[in-house]
């Protein structure tokens, strides 16, 4: 009863938010690298865009977001100090008329400084979804993420937590098309830890070219909470998994990429075709400097501005001086094809005796997930 009333709250908001997303939302200018629109047939373009501003609320503030409220009828926990699951319909695209051939997200303060662990700031998730003719989901076309955006079977094409996996196709010979009728739509979940709002640009790095003249690219999402927010209870015990359902494929072509995302505590994912493990993607913790902290942040609302206590209720735990998070999540690439009936399902790994996982305020665990991107080259 309560995820029944819960959708139906979801679906009246996702309404509004639908109706005034061409007023509210906003897309960046784009920076290309290596030239622009205009430029010749055929030749890989890059093009940054960012999104925003979008101000995450303070440490001790209230979540903001249209489904915030609504959080607990859906299984979830929107925390302090969040922009939870916030949809941005009909945004700017990269170009038009054209395919994308790579991404890679990213998050900058309004000043444009890279923003991350280091700083206090997080990219939780993001998602970017395609809507319009000749688009439609291979794995759940009509789940809540469809409807929070309002565009019942737009095609998840993307998306990435706080490691910033980059996604390559390879130059030019295949890509997801942006045909001129179809739209990009996003779905935004920001943490912060610093006391203090916070704006924040969500950037997109597209890698196209030109024309829709490539062989397509059909991207499959698998989740152990496949149709719904993703997001999944922990389990009490410090090693165990957490799998999608199985999926019988309804396409046929060339494994081109595929990689996947843990929250911390995670240790690797796999992705299996029919019983078969074909990637194991595997976890590095603060491989980067931008992902370690010093280890002072108990997440329970004290500290002082100086050190930027971490958000009440996320008590990332562990110890040592440093505190890390997931900086890397391992990629696999052209390893095999798919055909028409195989059998697909991914599982995730936590192991929190190597990692602690986050906590909320009443020191349960806090809610995990495990999800992977698949490209399929087609043609």
């Amino acid at each position: 009863m309560r995820s029944r009333t819960g959708l139906t709250l979801l679906i009246g908001a996702a309404f509004v938010v639908a109706t005034l997303g061409a007023c509210t939302t906003r897309g960046g200018t784009g920076a290309a690298a290596g030239g622009g629109l205009s430029a010749a047939a055929g030749a890989e373009q890059t093009t940054t865009v960012r999104y925003g501003p979008v101000t995450i609320p303070g440490a001790n503030q209230p979540a903001s977001g249209p489904f915030a409220l609504i959080a607990p009828f859906l299984g979830a926990q929107a925390e302090t100090g969040m922009v939870w699951n916030l949809p941005r319909p009909n945004v700017k695209k990269p170009c038009d008329n054209c395919s994308i051939t790579g991404f890679q997200s990213g998050l900058l303060t309004a000043s444009g400084q890279p923003a991350n662990v280091n700083n206090g700031l997080w990219l939780h998730h993001m998602v970017v979804l395609e809507s319009g003719a000749g688009h439609r989901d291979a794995t759940c076309p009509t789940g809540l993420q469809q409807v929070a955006i309002g565009k019942s079977g737009a095609e998840r094409i993307f998306a990435s937590g706080n490691e910033r996996t980059a996604g390559d196709f390879g130059e030019g010979q295949y890509g997801v098309k942006l045909e001129s009728g179809t739209q990009l739509n996003l779905l935004l979940d920001l943490m912060n830890m610093n006391q203090a709002a916070t704006p924040v640009y969500v950037t997109v790095t597209y890698k196209w070219v030109p024309g829709t003249n490539v062989k397509p690219v059909k991207p499959l999402w698998f989740d152990a909470n496949q149709c719904s927010i993703s997001e999944v209870r922990a389990k009490a015990q410090p090693q165990y998994t957490i799998q999608s359902g199985n999926w019988s494929s309804t396409v046929n072509g060339k494994f081109l990429f595929m990689a996947g995302h843990l929250h911390d505590g995670g240790s690797h994912l796999t992705i299996e075709q029919n019983g078969r493990t074909i990637c194991d993607s595997k976890v590095t913790y603060g491989g980067d400097p931008a992902y370690q902290r010093p280890n002072d942040m108990n997440h329970n609302g004290g500290g002082s501005a100086t050190t930027m206590p971490g958000m009440p209720g996320m008590d990332h735990g562990g110890g040592g001086d440093v505190w890390t998070s997931i900086s890397n999540m391992s990629a696999c690439q052209d390893n095999g094809t798919i055909k028409t009936g195989d059998r697909m399902h991914i599982t995730g790994y936590y192991d929190t005796t190597q990692h602690p996982g986050m906590m909320n305020n009443k020191g349960q665990p806090e809610e995990v997930m495990a999800i992977a991107i698949v490209y399929v080259g087609q043609g």
